[in-house]
């Protein structure tokens, strides 16, 4: 069972700002070799395929 803590309001504020700034750097700039770039098609298809795995994992009804 996972222990569910309120998560110290500091972590929230610097999780914000580093996101902030990870969406904020230019597409040229991140399309290096050593760092993968996914187009939204992608992780939509990729996303799919995990929703689709646990269904049949778990048997989760189409309602």
């Amino acid at each position: 069972e996972i222990e569910h803590k309120p998560v110290p309001e500091n972590f929230i504020n610097t999780l914000a700002e580093t996101l902030v700034d990870l969406h904020n750097i230019p597409e040229e700039n991140i399309t290096a070799e050593h760092i993968k770039v996914k187009t939204i098609q992608e992780i939509k298809n990729d996303f799919q395929r995990r929703m689709n795995k646990v269904k049949e994992t778990y048997g989760v009804s189409d309602e």
